[in-house]
């Protein structure tokens, strides 16, 4: 009998222990972490680069850019610079809801000179007065005419330090000729024995500088584009 009481004794500490164990595991088990926020997102230009490829001088491109809201929160849009005072720029609303979408719409005048060109409107973004960021659009273009020069850029150097332009009018649009062309810095030298074909050298006596920035102009007989402007960097 005294066996069977020291038995059911055993018994009944254990089942305590165990409900002890389990009470103070229940306890010391860490909280369950909150569910952590979505992602916010972002405000960004659905496409952030358009490219017209070759305009024509004098002319007027006009388009426009698309702002999405993606970040979950009211933001304030507003136009902080444009790379050339040739361009113009309006947002279509200046306070953008969450997933709100606004228009910039961009005009810009391409000018007399030619080459390939890239013009920038830089947005800024906030959100309750914090400053959360800046948008970049760009706008690529080449203005060209009747009258063309290939290459439309050059660059000198001392490794590389001649190059051949190709004048080209449009015979379906003018009988124009080539006359004449001149080099703005006499580091620039000009061979013209070979019109409308322009063989351009660079004279490192003649260079003072680390690089400049200079141009050579062709006359011609095309009314409008008498004068042609080609841009000439030169690097030592």
């Amino acid at each position: 009998m005294k066996l069977l009481l020291v038995i059911a004794g055993l018994l009944g500490l254990t089942s305590l222990g165990s409900l002890l164990l389990w009470a103070w595991g229940a306890s010391a088990k860490p909280p369950s972490e909150p569910a952590g926020p979505q992602s916010q997102g972002t405000v960004a230009l659905v496409e952030p680069e358009i490219d017209f490829g070759r305009v024509d001088l004098g002319s007027k491109i006009r388009g426009s850019f698309t702002v999405v809201n993606n970040s979950g929160a009211t933001v304030a849009l507003k136009e902080v610079a444009k790379s050339c005072s040739c361009t113009s720029a309006e947002l279509t609303c200046g306070e953008l809801a969450p997933n709100g979408r606004a228009d910039l719409r961009f005009e810009i005048k391409t000018g007399v000179l030619r080459g390939r060109r890239a013009e920038t409107i830089m947005l800024s973004v906030s959100s309750g007065g914090q400053q959360l960021g800046t948008l970049a659009a760009k706008v690529l273009f080449e203005p060209t005419g009747i009258v063309t020069v290939e290459p439309s850029t050059v660059v000198l150097t001392r490794a590389e330090s001649k190059v051949t332009l190709a004048v080209r009018i449009d015979s379906v649009r003018s009988q124009g000729k080539v006359l004449d062309a001149v080099s703005s810095h006499p580091c620039v030298r000009i061979d013209k024995t070979s019109l409308p074909l322009l063989h351009l050298e660079l004279d490192t006596d003649a260079l003072h500088e680390s690089s400049i920035e200079t141009k050579c102009v062709v006359y011609t007989s095309v009314p409008g584009e008498d004068e042609v402007s080609i841009p000439v960097r030169v690097r030592k």
